[in-house]
């Protein structure tokens, strides 16, 4: 068998030094932006049972909470 056929393993790892209030800011949204489009495409489960997902948080700020979507503000029509 060929290396080629062999299936590849992919491994990431992803570390983000605290930075700057801006720097954070752009990396929850980062975070926000592509788990979004991660629960597009998938189906969180539980013990077999969908959960349901508006929001996630930082492990470094377990008391911080932000929202999966941003909140559009109605325009005036």
């Amino acid at each position: 068998m060929s290396k080629r056929s062999k299936p590849q393993t992919i491994e990431y790892a992803f570390r983000f030094a605290k930075g700057t209030d801006t720097e954070q800011a752009r990396m929850v949204e980062m975070i926000r932006v592509n788990l979004a489009a991660l629960i597009e495409q998938v189906v969180l489960t539980h013990d077999g049972q969908e959960v349901p997902v508006d929001g996630f948080r930082l492990r470094d700020q377990p008391d911080v909470i932000y929202a999966l979507t941003q909140k559009k503000e109605s325009g005036h029509e």
